[in-house]
């Protein structure tokens, strides 16, 4: 989906050198027009997201990052975070490409 609407996707992880293995995955990055949104898919009833809030508010917090977590469980707006119901990520993703396109033209007049 993602993909098919225009983004090229990306994947983060960081190695910890001390203890020999990956400590933070994320697990898709985009770049819109004006931002890069850190996205975490969760499959299961576990939505804990350590590595995206630790992206998010420790690693980039000077880049004010908001992240995504497509999961299902229903959509809440944490402020650092989106959840969005695994059930409506086509259209959370049509919502973003329009705000996106709207920025953008507002920018141009």
């Amino acid at each position: 989906m993602l993909v098919a609407s225009g983004h090229k996707l990306y994947f983060y992880n960081h190695y910890n050198a001390n203890n020999h293995r990956n400590d933070m995955e994320i697990d898709f990055l985009i770049q819109t027009l004006s931002r890069v949104i850190p996205i975490e898919v969760k499959a299961e009833e576990n939505v804990k997201s350590k590595s995206l809030s630790v992206f998010v508010n420790n690693d980039h917090a000077d880049k004010k990052l908001k992240g995504i977590r497509f999961s299902m469980r229903p959509y809440i707006d944490q402020g650092w975070m989106e959840n969005v119901p695994l059930y409506s990520c086509a259209a959370f993703v049509t919502k973003l490409l329009i705000q996106e396109m709207n920025n953008l033209k507002s920018r141009t007049h």
